[in-house]
């Protein structure tokens, strides 16, 4: 997985909020990787966050492609887009 990390681009409050819903997603679609009571501490840069996530996307495409669309649509990231 790549991605590119763009500092100060969004509000800290608004980046906790994205990640949350992301996690909650992922727990939706795959609860075998992302428990609802497993605590992220580095948000975005956990390793372990980051691990399950590349398994998610590789074992189970059609749940992340699904989990991908739906968070695409959203309005947690529609907020983001208008507000920031």
């Amino acid at each position: 997985m790549s991605y590119k990390i763009y500092n100060n681009c969004i509000s800290n409050n608004r980046a906790k909020k994205l990640f949350n819903f992301l996690v909650k997603s992922c727990s939706f679609y795959c609860p075998k990787l992302f428990s609802k009571n497993e605590n992220y501490k580095k948000t975005w840069l956990d390793k372990k966050f980051n691990k399950n996530m590349i398994i998610f996307r590789k074992k189970y495409k059609s749940r992340f492609s699904a989990m991908y669309n739906s968070i695409q649509v959203s309005n947690e990231l529609l907020i983001i887009t208008v507000n920031e």
